[in-house]
């Protein structure tokens, strides 16, 4: 029996998207408790991005993000995926 996250070959992979995605190309950065990571914003939508790095890198479960095209702010986000050098993230509420 297949889990969830298996498909099987040449079905498309059901979308689990609730929110409308715009493709952007925004310049962003990955703010770490010990460094910063320039990124880039490659799809957006309310709930979540998909994000390109410049190199592949291992990052913590939750971590902030900074979108210099959104009003100059940071978001709390937490990593969905993770592939080569593009990572998906939701958004999370601030407290």
């Amino acid at each position: 029996m297949r889990g969830p996250s298996e498909q099987v070959a040449g079905t498309p992979r059901p979308e689990r998207r609730s929110g409308r995605r715009l493709r952007v190309s925004q310049r962003a950065q990955i703010v770490l408790p010990h460094a910063v990571i320039d990124c880039e914003v490659r799809d957006l939508s309310t709930q979540g991005a998909k994000i390109a790095l410049r190199q592949e890198v291992t990052l913590p479960e939750t971590f902030r993000l900074f979108i210099a095209a959104q009003s100059l702010r940071t978001y709390s986000v937490r990593l969905r995926w993770h592939k080569g050098n593009q990572i998906g993230i939701s958004f999370e509420m601030d407290a």
